[in-house]
């Protein structure tokens, strides 16, 4: 495999990583950025591109687009599904009434680093017309993205209150991705910050 087949990005948090992003390269992307690493050795682990060797971040978002769904593919499930499987495969029972919203886990088939999928060439315009609709996007980590559709009804408050609560109880400091909610136009392919 050559070494630029190696190139992938992920997202972080801007503002709780501006002293790393000091050092690697990066491109800003609504609250967040959007960084690079590459993986040298085949056994060996990824690592972040510093800025140093970043030459051409246009070139490096370009072969990442291609070898990020590649190696990563996207995952696309609604939640209960997805809670239903969890419990199977852990042997409980959650005790938990079904969601009263539709909403769809957006990841990728590893389930680490997946919330990159939102960046995939493509992908969430592919989504919105299987949903027929535009959506909503929570960012509930670094590995995952919620997805409500417009249709369900709930107000940005609503949906900014649950970003909230997910993040202060239930995320790792370091695996925060946003506290902002995102809109997606299926008519404009298009993300935009809801606050």
């Amino acid at each position: 495999m050559r070494k630029t087949e190696k190139i992938w990005y992920h997202l972080l948090n801007y503002e709780r990583n501006e002293e790393l992003l000091g050092r690697i390269a990066h491109i800003p992307y609504l609250d967040l950025a959007i960084i690079f690493s590459i993986k040298e050795e085949e056994e060996g682990p990824r690592r972040m591109i510093t800025q140093e060797e970043a030459k051409d971040l246009e070139r490096l978002e370009e072969l990442a687009a291609v070898n990020t769904p590649r190696s990563c593919p996207a995952c696309f499930h609604p939640l209960d599904d997805v809670i239903r499987g969890l419990e199977a495969e852990m042997g409980i029972m959650l005790h938990r009434e079904p969601s009263r919203l539709p909403m769809y886990l957006l990841t990728n088939a590893q389930k680490f680093l997946g919330a990159s999928v939102i960046l995939y060439p493509g992908l969430l315009h592919r989504l919105g017309s299987q949903l027929e609709e535009d959506f909503y996007i929570l960012p509930s980590s670094v590995h995952e993205c919620i997805l409500v559709p417009e249709s369900a009804g709930c107000g940005r408050e609503e949906l900014r209150e649950m970003v909230r609560s997910v993040n202060d109880t239930q995320v790792p400091p370091q695996e925060i991705l946003s506290y902002q909610v995102y809109y997606y136009s299926v008519r404009e392919d298009c993300i935009y910050s809801q606050d």
